[in-house]
């Protein structure tokens, strides 16, 4: 399996999502900011799997990244944030 060279890195995230499929509202999970000890956990783990076939990452039309990565179950997603380059 090939992996990304690519490390993310927290001065560059915004925010975090983890919870369940659907909607990111915030009403299946919760969102944490840049900095906090959740957004560490979720950013390690979206850089653990990077490269992985079912990584998704959108580009928004600001420019900003989102890596998003499923459970194994399907019943789960975290999601980071990151800001656009500038």
């Amino acid at each position: 399996m090939e992996t990304l060279d690519q490390v993310l890195k927290m001065e560059d995230v915004t925010r975090t999502y983890r919870g369940k499929l659907g909607c990111a509202c915030g009403c299946g999970g919760s969102y944490a900011d840049a900095g906090t000890k959740a957004a560490k956990l979720r950013l390690d783990f979206i850089n653990k799997n990077l490269g992985k076939p079912s990584m998704v990452i959108d580009v928004f039309s600001d420019g900003e990244t989102c890596y998003e990565f499923e459970n194994e179950d399907g019943t789960r997603v975290t999601r980071v944030y990151v800001q656009a380059v500038k």
